[in-house]
């Protein structure tokens, strides 16, 4: 989720509300904020513990298998947003960034891994694996600007440019940890240089941030230093944590989780304000099937296992393209967030102002205005606080 913007709103203060928050909105804020720190220590903790041991306990793996699950169906909560007749007025406006581009993304993605071929595919493997790490990284930015927001300290430049420089160390370390099996051996060697580099550079940016916390320790509450730390040391157990558990479900899983709880939040906003008149039902039932055809691809493998569909020439070709719109999916999903959540855009601000009042305050009147003028004069502006 990409929400530079919002950052930069919680510096400036032009995105809170300029009355000062209700009890029941600070009562919200410090849910918002316990349930995003909770909901990234304990998939921390529980995969590192796991990875160290080689195995989830057996008592826990069902817990486990929970755990991943909400950080894979985060990718597809993300059509709530077309579920939304308030956001529809957004995807109208800039269709290439919501319809077209995603379309051809998952399409794309299908016919590579149905005859695109080994190279193509591990191609195709190696994108998403470098995007899904900067992914998690911007969705960290945006994380530390709702914490501000809800707790009213101001982030500054220097400690949004160490969690950006975290974010491209995780980017460079995640392909040995996650992209031996899929790319040709002759990268293994440049993977591995690409690994202790990051980890080199990872060490040196957590020791900045040390610094710059002792250097500045007045500007740093204890709430704003836990939030700093978490969301720096977020791409830790990639380098240090043994096993794909603890290498990468821990904070994988997190990200899941923080997207997840923000999603609940939107959802909880439409339902306060528009009920089920702000729901769209053939959004529903698209996303329905999207769901579906998701959980086919992500099953593929077994799914082929199996005698009589694995010798079925159709079957099988159908199972490897839905496996191909599962990354597809996931990419198109990177491309919509980086969109929906851009608060640079009066438009998008509009609409989030709409979901998240307790936390954004009321919408600015040119903000409406802006809505309106992006959605063209014939279109429904995009919902603002009244």
């Amino acid at each position: 989720m990409t929400l530079e913007a919002l950052a930069e709103h919680a510096r400036d203060g032009s995105a809170v509300a300029r009355s000062g928050p209700t009890g029941r909105d600070r009562l919200k804020r410090r849910g918002l904020v316990l349930a995003l720190l909770l909901g990234t220590w304990i998939p921390m903790a529980f995969f590192v513990g796991a990875g160290a041991l080689g195995a989830a306990p057996s008592g826990l793996d069902t817990t486990r298998s929970l755990l991943i699950f909400l950080g894979l169906v985060h990718v597809p909560v993300s059509l709530v947003l077309y579920m939304d007749r308030g956001f529809l007025p957004l995807v109208r406006a800039n269709k290439a960034r919501y319809i077209y581009i995603p379309i051809a993304l998952m399409l794309g993605s299908g016919v590579i891994f149905t005859i695109g071929g080994v190279i193509l595919q591990a191609s195709a493997t190696l994108l998403l694996l470098g995007w899904q790490a900067f992914h998690y990284g911007r969705q960290n930015i945006g994380v530390y600007a709702f914490a501000s927001m809800a707790q009213g300290w101001r982030p500054r430049p220097a400690e949004r440019r160490l969690i950006e420089l975290a974010t491209v160390c995780a980017v460079f370390g995640t392909f040995k940890v996650l992209g031996l099996e899929t790319a040709w051996a002759g990268f293994h060697p440049a993977f591995d240089l690409l690994f202790r580099g990051a980890s080199l550079a990872f060490l040196g940016i957590v020791l900045s941030g040390v610094f710059l916390y002792l250097r500045n320790r007045r500007e740093f509450p204890p709430r704003k230093a836990v939030f700093f730390f978490t969301l720096l040391l977020f791409f830790l157990p990639l380098f240090v944590a043994p096993g794909v558990d603890g290498a990468f479900h821990s904070y994988a899983v997190a990200h899941g989780v923080q997207y997840i709880l923000l999603m609940v939040v939107l959802s909880a906003g439409l339902g306060a304000r528009e009920g089920s008149r702000g729901v769209s039902p053939v959004m529903i039932g698209v996303a329905a099937f999207m769901v579906l055809f998701g959980l086919a691809g992500a099953r593929a493998a077994e799914l082929k296992a199996v005698e009589w569909i694995g010798s079925q020439g159709v079957a099988a070709g159908v199972l490897d393209f839905a496996a191909g719109i599962g990354v597809g999916v996931t990419i198109a999903h990177f491309v919509v967030d980086a969109g929906a959540w851009r608060l640079s855009q009066p438009s998008a601000r509009a609409y989030m102002t709409s979901r998240f009042g307790f936390l954004l305050g009321r919408a600015h009147p040119a903000d409406a205005s802006a809505a309106r003028a992006a959605t063209g004069p014939h279109s429904p502006a995009a919902p603002v606080l009244s």
